[in-house]
């Protein structure tokens, strides 16, 4: 016999059974709402009564810059450390807002050490409740959800080795092992095109007024150094053209003046030799001293030893005379003949080879051949030699 179950007792099993009706889900809007109010809730909880509005208003505000800044993938707003500017002052990271302006009288670091964000100082009321939530709620978002926004970078150190701006020049080149940088200077401006290895050349300025002047530069891997006429030395990040730094200059005055002194007579004594060297030089040094009184009186000895009709005299007062003004010429030809004709076989072969080029005599490759084999026959190794070289070599 079937046991018979109550109506009611089998609607309480289909309704236990019934799965639970859904909830909508909140969207990360709302989830990103809810934490910035607890977070708020939180914070002003210590706060006056009359300032609980206006603390929340700008704790919202400073973590809807971190907010937006992760929407649109670039980097939020910064703060200052506490130690570089007043309590609590906003600061501005990227393009300034319409209408608002910046202090240019001195220099200010403009990336923060802790996130590598840009800093700008930015228009707010400076101790009031909303910029202290503004402060607030921009650090907490930035720790809790802009931790992929958050760069840091380690202080640039001071370089132990500068190189000297030319004051007659507008531009220098530096290098690291792995990095290239090209830097102009003028007036109203200071750029810069710098390459890493395997990278495109990047281009980057900034404004810089008379008091930027660079006396000394210095390149590190991702920083560019200047020794400032007015600001002392200013660390540039050479990605962005922040400044990363700010110090007393490492280099005493008037150090550039010495070390240009230095580089200049470098130059002169460099510059010295190679006009030494120079074939203009060095044949204006000769005539100096072929028409200098000791090569004068050599040759008035070796004319008097000649005018004896001795042959090795007449060969030396021609090669003497030989490359000096054309009387000269002419007259080293003619002993240089008479040396040979009277059998000196080295002013046989002289002769030949002076015949062969047309030097000082008439170009003739007869004459040439004439006076090599006198000279070769005679026992002259160079006559021999040359006239193998010129007429029996194919």
């Amino acid at each position: 016999m079937r046991h018979l179950v109550p109506l009611g007792t089998l609607l309480l099993v289909f309704l236990a059974c019934k799965p639970p009706a859904s909830t909508p889900h909140a969207s990360a809007a709302e989830i990103w709402a809810s934490q910035v109010k607890e977070a708020s809730a939180k914070s002003f909880e210590t706060k006056p009564e009359k300032e609980r509005l206006e603390y929340a208003q700008g704790f919202e505000n400073g973590a809807a810059m971190v907010r937006k800044a992760l929407d649109v993938g670039r980097q939020p707003f910064v703060l200052l450390p506490e130690d570089r500017a007043q309590a609590m002052t906003p600061k501005l990271l990227s393009v300034l807002p319409e209408g608002v302006s910046l202090e240019t009288e001195s220099l200010q670091i403009e990336m923060d050490a802790a996130t590598g964000l840009r800093i700008w100082n930015w228009g707010s009321a400076s101790g009031s409740a909303h910029s202290r939530g503004q402060k607030d709620g921009f650090a907490w978002a930035l720790s809790h959800h802009g931790k992929s926004l958050v760069s840091p970078h380690q202080r640039p150190e001071l370089p132990k080795r500068w190189l000297c701006w030319p004051h007659d020049s507008s531009s220098v080149e530096l290098e690291t092992a792995t990095r290239e940088v090209e830097v102009w200077w003028r007036q109203d401006a200071l750029l810069w095109r710098s390459a890493g290895q395997g990278f495109p050349s990047q281009r980057r300025w900034r404004s810089a007024d008379q008091g930027w002047k660079p006396r000394f530069v210095a390149i590190q891997e991702d920083v560019m150094w200047l020794d400032t006429a007015d600001h002392g030395a200013v660390a540039l990040d050479l990605e962005t053209g922040l400044i990363r730094d700010l110090q007393p200059s490492p280099n005493p005055q008037g150090l550039e003046a010495k070390v240009e002194a230095e580089a200049a007579a470098e130059k002169a004594r460099i510059d010295a030799m190679v006009k030494d060297f120079a074939p203009e030089t060095a044949g204006q040094r000769w005539r100096e001293q072929a028409y200098g009184p000791e090569a004068i009186a050599t040759r008035q000895k070796l004319r008097s030893e000649a005018e004896k009709g001795i042959p090795e005299a007449m060969f030396h007062l021609a090669l003497s005379l030989a490359g000096l003004d054309e009387p000269e010429n002419l007259e080293a030809s003619e002993w240089l003949r008479k040396a040979a004709e009277k059998g000196c076989v080295e002013a046989m072969s002289t002769l030949g080879a002076w015949h062969f080029e047309g030097r000082h005599v008439a170009k003739s490759e007869a004459l040439a051949r004439q006076w090599l084999e006198k000279a070769a026959k005679a026992g002259d190794a160079d006559g021999k030699h040359m006239l193998t070289s010129l007429f029996e070599n194919p």
